[in-house]
């Protein structure tokens, strides 16, 4: 890679560091939840301050689908999402192949576990269970701050990706 294709590839990924490119979000759609028909990140009533979190309301659950930037081998995917997950302050376990656990702990009271179902092409954040977040199982939605936090791990990711992709 030239030296002006890895200015390119830095500039993008200081651009997904500030929003100004992004992932698609499938309203409505995990991998494990197929049939959900929501749309977007909707907002409910609620009070958070019971969790000691900002009342912020609540979210319904979404999965978030990327594409992988670069081109990569399965093995090399798996390993920038796992890095980038632990750069985020997430643990990271193996799962099946083409699958990652990755769970997020906050302030030892609040905690998140989700998947990653990855391919060469593309992955997939998708909820798998939270504690002290205020899942309500019949409207599938959770306190807002665990879409705060997938999308900045999806960030991260994605910055990974265009990282390594200049350092290659």
């Amino acid at each position: 890679m030239n030296t002006f294709s890895k200015i390119i590839a830095l500039a993008a990924a200081a651009a997904l560091c500030w929003g100004t490119l992004g992932a698609q979000t499938k309203p409505g759609r995990t991998k494990r939840e197929k049939d959900k028909t929501t749309q977007g990140p909707t907002k409910t009533g609620g009070d958070n301050n019971k969790l000691g979190l900002p009342n912020r309301g609540k979210s319904t659950i979404e999965s978030i689908l990327d594409e992988v930037p670069v081109n990569a081998s399965a093995t090399k995917v798996r390993q920038v999402i796992t890095f980038a997950a632990r750069d985020a302050g997430w643990t990271t376990s193996k799962g099946e192949e083409g699958d990652i656990e990755a769970r997020f702990n906050f302030k030892d009271k609040y905690e998140v576990l989700v998947g990653i179902a990855y391919t060469q092409k593309d992955y997939e954040i998708y909820y798998i269970r939270s504690v002290g977040m205020g899942y309500n199982e019949a409207t599938k939605t959770l306190n807002s701050r665990y879409y705060d936090w997938v999308k900045a791990l999806n960030t991260k990711i994605q910055n990974a990706f265009l990282l390594v992709d200049a350092i290659d």
